[in-house]
C-alpha cells in the first residue's frame, strides 16, 4: 500500500507538472509555431525521456532504491508523460538485442495508438 501511495503523489505532482509546463511552453511560443505545432507536448515529452533517463541511472548504480525509483518513474514520470516510459521500454528491447521487437513496438504503439483514438471518438461521435 505504500508503494501505491508513492505512486499516486508523485503522479498528482507528475500531472500538474505537464499540465503548467505545456500550458507555458505553448503560450510562450512564436505564434507561428504555436498555431500549427504541438510545442508544450514536445517538451513535455522529451524533459520527462531526460528525467526517466536520469532516474534509469540513478537506480541502476545504486544512487537511489526501489521506493524512489517508484515515486520518480512510476509517479511523476508516468504522471508528468508516458511517452518516457514508451521510449525507455523500446530502448530496453534495442540493448538486450530485439531491435525487431523495438520497431514493432515504436510503431505499433504509434499507429494502434492513433486508430484507437480516432476510433474513440468516432464512437462517440456516432452515440451523440
Amino acid at each position: 500500500m505504500a508503494r501505491l501511495l508513492l505512486v499516486m503523489i508523485g503522479g498528482a505532482l507528475g500531472s500538474g507538472a505537464r499540465y503548467l509546463l505545456s500550458d507555458l511552453v505553448q503560450r510562450k511560443s512564436p505564434p507561428f509555431v504555436a498555431l500549427s505545432f504541438p510545442t508544450g507536448t514536445f517538451a513535455v515529452n522529451m524533459i520527462g525521456c531526460l528525467v526517466f533517463g536520469i532516474g534509469i541511472g540513478l537506480w541502476k548504480t545504486g544512487v537511489i532504491g526501489d521506493n524512489w525509483r517508484l515515486f520518480l518513474l512510476a509517479g511523476i514520470c508516468g504522471g508528468f508523460t508516458t511517452f518516457s516510459a514508451f521510449s525507455s521500454d523500446t530502448l530496453e528491447l534495442i540493448y538486450v538485442g530485439r531491435e525487431g521487437l523495438a520497431l514493432l513496438n515504436a510503431g505499433m504503439q504509434v499507429i494502434v495508438g492513433l486508430f484507437v483514438l480516432w476510433g474513440g471518438m468516432v464512437a462517440v461521435q456516432r452515440l451523440s
